[in-house]
């Protein structure tokens, strides 16, 4: 079976006239994994920043 994540094992097998669209879905499940990794990553370093500033302004 072919999901967002990986190619599958090879015990369910997709017609013939499907096989670009599992193609396909591998390609945007690997891309989704980056592209959320990404993001998150985004959101911890902001936050990250906006603790350290607050941090560093209640020293002061």
């Amino acid at each position: 079976a072919v999901n967002f994540g990986s190619l599958g094992y090879g015990d369910i097998v997709m017609s013939e006239q499907h096989r670009l669209l599992g193609a396909l879905e591998a390609i945007n499940g690997v891309l989704m994994i980056g592209l959320s990794t990404a993001v998150l990553m985004t959101v911890f370093q902001d936050v990250r920043k906006e603790l350290l500033s607050a941090r560093g302004n209640g020293a002061k």
